[in-house]
C-alpha cells in the first residue's frame, strides 16, 4: 500500500461494506479508497465463494461488476443526451448505418436505455 491507511478516518465506510457484505448474504467484499493516485485504505472481508477450500479476498482478487457498468453506460447517454449529440428518440439504424435496418425495425436508443 503506497499511502498510510488511517483506519479510524474509514472506520464508518468500512463497518458499512461488511454490514452490507451480510445483509447481501455475500461472501465477500472488498474497499478500495484512493486519493491523488494513491491507496490510503484498502479492506477485504471474507472468500470468493461459499464452498469449502474458497480462496480468501485479497488486494489480487477480481470481480465481475456488471451493475456498475449500466451506470458508467446511462451517464454517456445521458451527457450525449444533454450536449446534443444523441436523440433518445432516434432509431438505431440512424446510428448504425452497416447493420441490418430490418432486423434493427423500429428500435431508437431510449429502447436501449430502459
Amino acid at each position: 500500500m503506497n499511502g498510510v491507511s488511517n483506519k479510524k478516518a474509514f472506520k464508518d465506510i468500512t463497518k458499512y461494506i461488511e454490514e452490507i457484505k451480510e445483509k447481501m448474504h455475500a461472501s465477500g467484499a472488498g474497499l478500495v479508497i484512493m486519493k491523488d493516485n494513491e491507496i490510503v485504505h484498502e479492506w477485504y472481508s471474507g472468500t470468493h465463494h461459499f464452498e469449502t477450500g474458497a480462496r480468501n479476498i485479497d488486494r489480487s482478487s477480481q470481480f465481475n461488476v456488471y451493475s456498475t457498468r449500466v451506470t458508467y453506460v446511462g451517464l454517456a447517454a445521458a451527457i450525449a443526451v444533454f450536449e446534443g449529440y444523441l436523440n433518445l428518440d432516434n432509431k438505431i439504424s440512424d446510428y448504425f448505418k452497416e447493420l441490418n435496418k430490418e432486423v434493427l425495425g423500429e428500435t431508437t436508443v431510449r429502447h436501449l436505455c430502459m
